[in-house]
Order: structure tokens, then C-alpha cells, then sequence
């Protein structure tokens, strides 16, 4: 037994499925928009800390740079020894500096395509909003 609805009933269906998908669509947009403002803090801190990182390279590298001049000045073999002594030293921290600076690269540029993926995301639904209306 087929029920048919009255063109009436029909037509509030339809307004009722137009509602339905709007509200569909502003909860799909307003939890984009909650993931990149998430995204978005999540990139800020890992560029902070590259370039927290970046800073402590610099300072590594001058101080290697310093004592290497104040080395080649010395006259005393003990003290040349501890500048060399220090320089080595220096010169691991720097490297495992430039092994943390690669991994946090790494997590930036992660973070920047999932960022840019949400952007994209939150443009294409505007787009379909405004194509919609």
C-alpha cells in the first residue's frame, strides 16, 4: 500500500530537509573552525620552540667561535686543553641542538599542512554556503 503526503505536506518536508542540512552544515564548519583555531595554537608553539632552538644554536656557535679565538691566543697548554675540552663539549650540544632543531622542522611543517588542510576545508564549505544560498 503505497501512502502518498498531500503537495502541502510535501513541500514542508523539503523545507524541513533544507533546515536539517544547514544545521548539518554550520556543525560540520563550527568544528573545523574549532579544529584550525587548535591547529593554528599548536603550529604557533612549535614555531616558538624552533625558534627557541634556532637562538640556542647561535649561542652555541658563537661560543664555539669565542673560544676558539681565546684558544689560539693562549700561551698556557693547560689552558688550551680546557678550551678544546670546552669546544668538544660544544660541539656535541650543538649537535644534538641540530637534531632537536630538525625533529621540531618536522613537527612545524606537519602542523602547517594540517593547518592548511583545515583552511581549505573551511573555505570549500563557505564556498558550498554561499554557493547554496
Amino acid at each position: 500500500m503505497a501512502i502518498t503526503a498531500s503537495p502541502e505536506a510535501q513541500a514542508r518536508l523539503l523545507d524541513l530537509q533544507a533546515v536539517d542540512t544547514r544545521l548539518a552544515q554550520l556543525a560540520r564548519r563550527e568544528q573545523t573552525v574549532a579544529d584550525l583555531a587548535a591547529s593554528t595554537g599548536t603550529l604557533e608553539d612549535a614555531q616558538t620552540e624552533l625558534r627557541r632552538v634556532e637562538s640556542d644554536v647561535e649561542v652555541v656557535q658563537a661560543r664555539i667561535s669565542r673560544d676558539g679565538e681565546r684558544m689560539l691566543q693562549t700561551s698556557s697548554a693547560k689552558d688550551a686543553s680546557a678550551f678544546e675540552h670546552e669546544i668538544d663539549t660544544l660541539r656535541r650540544r650543538q649537535s644534538d641542538l641540530e637534531d632537536i632543531e630538525l625533529a621540531v622542522m618536522e613537527r612545524v611543517e606537519e602542523h602547517q599542512s594540517a593547518v592548511d588542510a583545515l583552511a581549505g576545508a573551511l573555505a570549500e564549505l563557505d564556498e558550498r554556503r554561499a554557493d547554496a544560498q
